[in-house]
């Protein structure tokens, strides 16, 4: 009977902890602005991805850097490090950092959107930013000003997933502007009340059992 309640304890305690490195990512670059062809840049399957200094558009990409769950390790999904971008003309530019093929479980999981508007200067007046799973919204921020949003969404993403985060960078032209802008994307596993109520059990009952044998 011990063994069986270890080992069943064991196979739920190994369920409830989540672990990557099941799936190979990609990731991929793509800037775009009404009035130019869309640039992607990438695949990359390291785990990270970073481009510029380039000019695209009415602007000037400084960097656009990311890491993916593969590099940042659970509960990290995708975080965008860095993201500098100036420009003197107006226009909006939208940048999307995908990586495809991360680890989830098919169950619900609480998903955390960090966001922050480190610089946002002259011409350059808004800067929204979005974080997305399968292709679906999952929460955003708008800036007209330095700050931070941290947002929490829960849902079943499946496995593999896709996640985005999507930087959309508001210039009104007539001088130059600049930004820094970051999110962090993470997940931690929700486990079900019945599967709580089955690892206390358990594990109440090899307590009882290591009290039996030091008695």
């Amino acid at each position: 009977m011990t063994r069986k309640l270890l080992a069943a304890t064991a196979l739920l305690a190994s369920s409830v902890a989540w672990t990557s490195g099941a799936y190979a990512t990609v990731m991929t670059v793509t800037l775009s602005e009404s009035g130019f062809a869309n640039s992607v840049f990438g695949p990359s399957i390291t785990g990270a991805i970073s481009i510029g200094p380039l000019s695209y558009g009415t602007y000037t990409v400084n960097q656009v850097s990311a890491q993916d769950q593969s590099v940042l390790g659970t509960p990290g999904v995708l975080n965008s490090q860095s993201l500098n971008v100036s420009s003197s003309t107006a226009g909006v530019l939208t940048v999307d950092i995908k990586s495809t093929g991360l680890v989830g479980l098919n169950a619900l999981m609480d998903f955390l959107s960090s966001f922050a508007v480190n610089l946002l200067q002259g011409s350059i007046t808004t800067a929204t930013e979005m974080t997305e799973i399968n292709g679906a919204p999952l929460s955003s921020q708008a800036f007209t000003a330095l700050g931070t949003s941290v947002q929490n969404v829960l849902l079943n993403p499946g496995t593999p997933f896709t996640a985005d985060e999507i930087f959309t960078v508001t210039d009104v032209g007539g001088s130059a502007g600049n930004d820094n802008l970051t999110i962090d994307l993470s997940a931690t596993q929700i486990p079900e009340p019945a599967s709580l109520a089955l690892l206390g059990s358990g594990l109440a009952v090899i307590g009882f059992l290591r009290r039996r044998r030091t008695a």
